[in-house]
């Protein structure tokens, strides 16, 4: 397909932040021929130079206004900005397609479903695909609105199985779904479980346990701490990622202080010193309440690293316990929780080296990115399968 047969997609990317959902968007979009992209996002210098490393930066636009993450139930007035951004953003959408000559419109986070619908009523012939990342709650802001408007979407993308079954749930109308698993470009030969050959030693201030997200009440990093805790060996943790709820990160703060916990917060780390962080560490150990499917997850998984995670969305659908890494439930306590961790610390490395290769193969087999590109390519130029 040559450049000037291209499809032409403009992508919204409505956040202040770069998390998972925008790192697997960076990843797609690297060296990616199918279409000529375009993007929008929020103008947010950690926002859009990590775009500019993947596309050319004349198909970069920004804008403050672009829609991002308000907790609109403890901060009413937001409401305000948030209509002028919603107002500001389908404007700016609108001029883009036309200038461009956008055929697609392609929405990357929950957050773009009002504009979608918007330029859908203004422009009923540009199709709309959303990338819809979350579980989406029934009270929320955004799950309502779904509810609502699911009829304005051409087609939706999800990240897991889990995700395309609670989305049909809600929707009275039929949208198709094509689930497309996220990917990472860790995933190559074994060169990364080198690292775990001899097995790993203990350093003096402990075994590191390892979160990574954002920090936010999705995420429950309090019950992260909480299962620290609660352990009875020596330990040093990390928590890597962006605040998104400064409340939640100053009660985090206060309690490690109280507790005396061994923690550091080195903030959003880029896409190397990630992967330092995984490999030296001993334990990826997720507590979100939701997840469609984490990101973090994979990216463990792809260079060796062990992960115990709570059973929650699509997080059985790359963890199978005890094969590919280590599962709880929401039924089990902390302190249950903290015995469990305690036991996969002290397993033999025999046993550790086992799992840690069979998780990094089925990231490389089940999670590739080739199949996600053809799947993604599939409803972009042609609508795609429903539910595959």
């Amino acid at each position: 397909m040559t450049k000037q047969n291209r499809k032409k997609v403009l992508i919204l990317v409505s956040t202040n932040i770069f998390g998972g959902a925008e790192r697997v968007m960076a990843d797609y979009l690297r060296d990616n021929q199918d279409f000529e992209f375009f993007l929008l996002t929020n103008r947010k210098p950690s926002v859009r130079e990590e775009y500019e490393k993947v596309l050319p930066a004349d198909h970069i636009f920004s804008s403050r206004f672009v829609l991002c993450r308000w907790d609109l139930k403890k901060h009413p007035l937001m409401i305000v900005m948030w209509i002028l951004s919603y107002l500001r953003s389908v404007m700016l959408v609108l001029h883009l397609t036309k200038r461009y000559q956008i055929e697609v419109l392609y929405g990357n986070n929950s957050t773009d479903l009002p504009i979608l619908a918007a330029v859908r009523r203004l422009r009923p012939g540009l199709r709309n695909v959303s990338h819809i990342h979350d579980m989406l709650e029934t009270d929320s802001m955004m799950g309502k609105y779904f509810m609502k408007h699911h009829q304005s979407l051409d087609h939706i993308i999800v990240p897991s199985g889990a995700n395309a079954e609670y989305l049909s749930g809600l929707m009275k109308s039929s949208v198709p779904i094509t689930v497309a698993y996220n990917s990472v470009p860790l995933a190559g030969p074994d060169d990364h479980l080198f690292a775990w050959e001899d097995g790993v030693q203990m350093s003096p201030a402990g075994y590191r346990i390892a979160m990574v997200g954002t920090i936010s009440d999705r995420k429950d990093p309090m019950a992260f701490l909480r299962i620290l805790n609660e352990l009875q060996l020596p330990f040093h943790a990390v928590i890597a990622g962006p605040v998104m709820e400064e409340p939640l990160y100053r009660t985090m703060k206060e309690y490690i202080q109280q507790k005396k916990l061994p923690v550091e917060f080195p903030g959003t780390l880029d896409r190397d010193s990630l992967v330092k962080l995984y490999i030296s560490s001993d334990l990826l150990l997720l507590t979100s309440k939701r997840d469609s499917l984490p990101n973090v997850v994979l990216e463990a998984m792809a260079v060796g690293t062990l992960v115990f995670a709570r059973a929650v969305g699509g997080v059985p659908e790359m963890i199978e316990d005890g094969v590919t890494g280590f599962l709880y439930t929401e039924e089990d306590s902390e302190k249950e929780c903290a015995r469990r961790v305690e036991r996969i610390l002290r397993m033999d490395q025999a046993d550790k080296q086992t799992i840690r290769k069979n998780a990094s193969e089925k990231v490389r087999t089940v999670f590739s990115e080739q199949e996600k590109r053809r799947r993604v390519f599939q409803v972009i130029s042609e609508g795609g399968q429903s539910n595959e």
